[in-house]
């Protein structure tokens, strides 16, 4: 059993309308103004505008704009569908630059017209670029060109640009305490973003010493039921989890999903990724029927509301996929997963972070079905295109490398798996601390490497400390606890009494047998540790 931050247990970003700078990110995993090369690349055109690369078929689509087909058609990321869908970025642009000038609205830098939904991917970014180098000309205090930033923190941030992000947002948070004061409702926004870009980053503790300020302000100012406060609570409880405070995440969560489905109705976007979001924390306390059930929810509503590759759905559809895993439907979860990852590549890029980690959890449910050998062709060079993007020490990169340490472990290559794994979980337990699930997690496979490796006794003290450690996060019935623990009883059984050890797998086995059933990962592993100690 594994849950690690690929889980996509945050759900992207959300506006409102234009000319206020009150940008929500919801659910999301998140010095001066940066200088326009950084936030906007090389490469610009004659236009001003740097396009990124599309993520679908160019040679599939008409532009709806011009009506023509040559050139870098994409899709623009709303719920319009297929050819409806499509349009060059620079069309998108002149038609926004018309809206502003003409009909002194905003809206076209962000908001189709037709469906009234909001752009994702290329279309996104490549407005959102184009924007931002239209209003560098205004002061940086300037309305426009807060809000031009804005957009472009959150197209960012929505292509997983975390690095590029963060220094914006800084920028933007100083600006509007100048401007207004800390307790505006700009600022707050301003901050709750900053969290949110926090989190993607793993700086946890920074995103929550902010969030709990933002707390404040908005339900003072706000009220404990506006839309904008219980954002709040969400992105709260989002961190809790991260920190490994399930419970409370948990209590936080349902409340919250209460009052949105009270105050905005079942199908509002805020809603799902609530519920979304209480689900996965339910499989992180071992709920995993609960969790199943709720995903399966969501995704048809998801499906219904915004289409199949909508960034929302896919990150639905691999939530769900990861709860059928942890229930040992790994057929089925496979299924979703592959779909939901030949998706992702399509739609958001093959080098996007929710692409990478879509590829990466795939990989683990390919090894837990038996296939070990592709699970590790999958995962070895997602793990390093993940580094590139988010950096070696992120600890998103140092859990992909147990994923290629579990693939190694059932090819019977217990020293690469313990070489690969013991550097990350040190690096882990120096930027977490070794009581952090992540920490807890590698120790646990770290372990069981060690006693295929013959090293039983140092496993012994290693696991010991993760199976208190795992109880007290998860409980002692917990699926992770109950791996932890039959790592440990072979090691006993290697390495102190045998007789003991088999005694405490038995008893494991049967109760996983019973939680989990026999097709389960973790049972089949117990039942080979009791196999190789009859043999």
């Amino acid at each position: 059993f594994s849950r690690t931050s690929f889980s996509r247990e945050r759900f992207g970003r959300t506006s409102p309308h234009l000319l206020f700078t009150y940008f929500l990110r919801t659910g999301s995993t998140g010095g001066g103004m940066a200088a326009s090369g950084s936030a906007l690349g090389s490469g610009t055109p004659s236009g001003g505008v740097a396009l990124p690369s599309a993520a679908s078929d160019t040679d599939t689509y008409t532009c709806t704009i011009c009506l023509d087909d040559e050139g870098e058609v994409v899709q623009k990321g709303c719920c319009c569908r297929g050819d409806s869908g499509a349009a060059h970025v620079e069309c998108l642009v002149q038609m926004a630059v018309h809206s502003t000038e003409s009909l002194r609205n905003d809206l076209g830098w962000t908001t189709c017209g037709v469906c009234k939904n909001r752009f994702t991917g290329d279309a996104q970014l490549g407005l959102a670029r184009a924007w931002y180098k239209r209003t560098e000309s205004l002061a940086p205090e300037d309305r426009t060109r807060l809000y031009s930033t804005s957009v472009l923190c959150n197209a960012l941030f929505a292509q997983g640009k975390y690095a590029e992000t963060v220094d914006l947002e800084v920028a933007v948070v100083a600006l509007h305490t100048e401007r207004v004061g800390r307790d505006h409702p700009d600022t707050l926004t301003a901050e709750n973003n900053l969290a949110s870009t926090y989190c993607k980053l793993g700086r946890f503790d920074e995103a929550l010493e902010l969030q709990e300020r933002v707390l404040v302000g908005r339900t003072s100012a706000l009220g404990p039921d506006h839309r904008s406060t219980l954002v709040t609570c969400n992105d709260i409880a989002l961190t809790y989890r991260d920190l490994g405070q399930f419970e409370k995440a948990a209590a936080m969560q349902t409340t919250t999903l209460e009052a949105f489905r009270r105050v905005e109705g079942p199908e509002d976007t805020e809603t799902l990724n609530t519920a979304t979001n209480l689900a996965q924390t339910y499989s992180y306390l071992g709920r995993f029927n609960e969790a199943v059930e709720v995903h399966a929810e969501v995704l048809a509503t998801r499906r219904r509301v915004h289409g199949a590759t909508h960034p929302k759905t896919l990150g639905g559809q691999m939530a769900y996929a990861m709860a059928l895993r942890d229930l040992g439907r790994y057929d089925e979860a496979e299924r979703e997963m592959r779909d939901g990852y030949a998706k992702s590549r399509k739609h958001l890029g093959p080098t996007h972070p929710s692409s990478l980690s879509d590829g990466l959890n795939l990989s683990l449910t390919v090894c837990y079905a038996g296939n070990p050998v592709e699970a590790e062709e999958l995962a070895t060079p997602l793990v390093e295109q993940l580094a590139t993007a988010l950096g070696h020490d992120h600890p998103s990169v140092l859990s992909g490398n147990r994923m290629i340490g579990v693939a190694l472990l059932q090819q019977g290559r217990a020293a690469e798996a313990a070489a690969i794994m013991a550097t990350a979980h040190g690096r882990l337990c120096e930027l977490r601390g070794s009581a952090d699930r992540r920490s807890l997690h590698m120790a646990g496979t770290l372990g069981e490497a060690l006693c295929e490796l013959g090293r039983a006794d140092e496993a012994i003290v290693l696991l010991e400390k993760t199976v208190e450690g795992l109880k007290e996060m998860y409980g002692a019935d917990h699926a992770a606890t109950l791996v932890a623990q039959s790592a440990l009883a072979y090691g006993i059984a290697l390495a102190e009494d045998r007789s003991r050890g088999q005694s405490l797998l038995e008893a494991l086995h049967s109760q996983q047998n019973r939680q989990l059933g026999p097709g389960h990962f973790s049972t089949r592993k117990t039942a080979e540790r009791l196999r190789k100690l009859a043999d």
